[in-house]
């Protein structure tokens, strides 16, 4: 099974929901930001952790974002401040 790097990013309203919805990225993947994780996941883990998602939140009031870092772009990661080691690549340096 062959694994794909995604940026998950969520703006859920109500606290509760946004701490479920935290706490099952955070056995995912790597936090980013606040509300923003970098996940390393084969398509039939993804498809689990997405319905899973999709189940947490409630499409009236919170948004999810499940987007794809394609294997060419991984080099091109950068990042500006204080350091994380992200999934699926090798170090990136802190620049």
């Amino acid at each position: 099974m062959s694994s794909s790097l995604w940026l998950i990013a969520y703006d859920v309203a109500e606290p509760s929901r946004l701490r479920d919805v935290a706490q099952v990225l955070e056995d995912h993947g790597r936090r980013l930001q606040q509300s923003v994780f970098l996940c390393d996941q084969g398509t039939t883990d993804l498809s689990a952790l997405r319905g899973h998602l999709r189940s947490l939140i409630e499409p009236d009031a919170d948004r999810l974002a499940v987007l794809p870092i394609c294997r060419s772009c991984r080099s091109e990661i950068e990042q500006y401040g204080t350091e994380t080691v992200l999934p699926g690549t090798a170090e990136v340096a802190v620049v």
